[in-house]
């Protein structure tokens, strides 16, 4: 199963700060064993984009999430999770774009890794 084999689901809403654009795609994939055990994963993709009017004019942020969680239990055995956002910033000449992830794998009974990781520079 792929993160994009789902539909995209699309919203705009305006407001009097501008206008807030979005697009999200989820697939779950779930499994149970005639033994009862079960095993999943679920990938999201979410994009979105403001853009400033009124007192937010020449103002923008847009982005994009990937999130990706998986597990095998019966009870818990294994589970984890990356979940990865980018998104840019730019308002009356200040630039930023960001990078955000998290890693965490768990299995046999312990936290394998558990990373965070964020970054902003100005291009």
């Amino acid at each position: 199963m792929a993160a994009g084999d789902g539909p995209w689901r699309s919203s705009h809403h305006a407001h009097v700060y501008g206008t807030i654009c979005g697009d999200l795609r989820y697939v779950q994939n779930l499994t149970e064993t005639p033994s009862g055990n079960r095993s999943g994963v679920q990938n999201l993709r979410n994009r979105y984009k403001f853009t400033g009017s009124g007192p937010m004019a020449g103002c923008s942020y847009s982005g994009s999430q990937y999130i990706n969680f998986h597990f095998l239990d019966g009870p818990i055995l294994e589970s984890g999770h990356r979940w990865v956002e980018e998104f840019s910033f730019d308002c009356q000449g200040t630039s930023y774009e960001c990078t955000v992830e998290n890693h965490f794998h768990y299995a046999n009974g312990e936290v394998q890794f558990d990373r965070r990781e964020f970054e902003c520079t100005r291009p």
